[in-house]
């Protein structure tokens, strides 16, 4: 993600792929994921692309994954950046079923 961060589909993509392998909060995924940075680069991705909905969803979406049940992964996410950047995204877009 870091590499391509400023190309919007690959961000969506990497997003909705780690929100799908992240869906159970006490799976394998959820601790690769993390291991790997992935509360980092989707709270990136989140505070780059804050104008496409697709891409806020699944960043929204992964970091309710990734934080759910763990406050070790709730105190990096705030270490991160993403209560900003979900707020950010959530004025974004007020009448996004998707999103707010």
């Amino acid at each position: 993600m870091r590499r391509h961060a400023g190309i919007q589909q690959v961000q969506t993509l990497a997003c909705q792929f780690l929100g799908h392998v992240t869906r159970a909060s006490n799976c394998e995924g959820v601790t690769q994921a993390v291991t790997a940075g992935a509360l980092e680069a989707v709270t990136a991705a989140c505070k780059q692309h804050v104008a496409d909905e697709t891409t806020q969803y699944w960043a929204c979406l992964t970091l309710v994954n990734i934080t759910d049940g763990s406050m070790k992964n709730v105190a990096r996410a705030v270490k991160s950046g993403a209560i900003h950047a979900v707020v950010a995204a959530t004025y974004r877009h007020v009448g996004s079923e998707g999103v707010s």
